[in-house]
């Protein structure tokens, strides 16, 4: 059983403020922590205040989508609002600075007309941001995390707030201190500069924990929990290690076949025709620069460290039914 998630003045009753309607908006990622978050809202609050937001980035494995919009709204007997970004007019503007602007730089005509050709919206959120950057986002440019989630869920919040002025307003994330350096430092609460408070109610648990509050409420987890995946929000996502590029491939190679063809496209509306969703590992199998092409990251993938030699025990197939999940999830 999970510890006491509610940490002393995370839900503090003000008298001042007990009487003011409270929305509460919770971000659904179709993991474990964003999972447990929505069950310690709606167990608190009620349904009558809170709102489910799931935020597709268009690089979701099929298997959360299902989780995400069928599963889980029956679960918790809760709807989930499906927010989607737009980089229409973001393309737009940039093929155009391409017709009016690259040639006066140098730009070779072909890659001109290429990148025209190829500065059309796709209607996937991700990939047509990457078409609009020129590039994929990485650990050091993050950018997909703040155009396709915290932006989308901002306007959100902001049409939200002026529909319902006079009301306050919670947005909630299922996020943890261990996940990252850059997340330790976060607090439980915090006010937000466009007016609304931030509630972080499993901060300081482990992922286990998590695991163990949504068992404990008689809801399911995210299927690929049990097929061995740690992380399970974009399929894969440009954090993914080499264990993890490695089970992609093993186990869903159409998302790698996904990767690839966006590569393709990426590539075609940038002046050096090529961009590439993985940097390419060092010698000590770092990454160190962009330049290698998905298909040749998933062979990195299946070397052993160093990644000069094929890891022997990669090269065994999966066997039909098996279940590999890090979170006990099998027994």
């Amino acid at each position: 059983m999970p510890s006491q998630p509610f940490l002393p003045g995370l839900f503090a009753d003000d008298p001042a403020t007990a009487k003011q309607r409270t929305i509460r908006v919770v971000s659904i990622s179709g993991g474990k922590d964003s999972t447990a978050t929505a069950l310690i809202c709606l167990d608190r609050y009620g349904h009558d205040d809170v709102r489910l937001l799931f935020a597709d980035t268009g690089n979701e494995h099929p298997i959360t989508i299902e989780y995400v919009t069928e599963y889980l709204p029956h679960a918790l007997h809760h709807p989930i609002e499906v927010l989607r970004a737009n980089f229409d007019a973001e393309i737009a503007a940039k093929r155009k600075y391409v017709v009016e602007n690259w040639a006066a730089k140098g730009v070779n005509p072909v890659a001109i007309d290429r990148a025209v050709e190829a500065l059309q919206p796709t209607g996937n959120p991700f990939l047509d941001l990457v078409v609009w950057k020129g590039r994929f986002p990485s650990r050091r440019a993050q950018f997909c995390t703040q155009f396709l989630k915290r932006d989308v869920i901002s306007v959100y919040m902001l049409d939200l707030m002026e529909k319902n002025r006079g009301t306050a307003l919670e947005c909630w994330q299922g996020v943890r201190k261990d996940e990252s350096a850059a997340r330790a430092n976060l607090a439980p609460t915090e006010e937000a500069a466009e007016g609304w408070t931030i509630v972080r109610p499993v901060l300081h648990w482990t992922g286990q924990q998590s695991v163990d509050y949504v068992q404990l409420c008689d809801v399911e987890l995210n299927p690929l929990y049990l097929k061995g995946f740690a992380r399970v929000g974009c399929a894969p996502c440009i954090n993914s290690s080499k264990q993890d590029v490695w089970q992609w491939q093993r186990m869903f190679p159409e998302m790698i076949d996904k990767i690839a063809a966006w590569e393709e496209i990426a590539a075609a509306a940038t002046k050096r025709g090529r961009t590439s969703f993985f940097p390419a590992p060092d010698s000590e199998g770092r990454g160190a620069r962009q330049g290698q092409n998905v298909r040749e990251f998933v062979e990195w993938a299946k070397t052993s460290r160093g990644g000069y030699q094929y890891d022997l025990i990669k090269a065994i197939p999966e066997e039909p039914g098996g279940c590999s999940s890090l979170y006990g999830l099998c027994e």
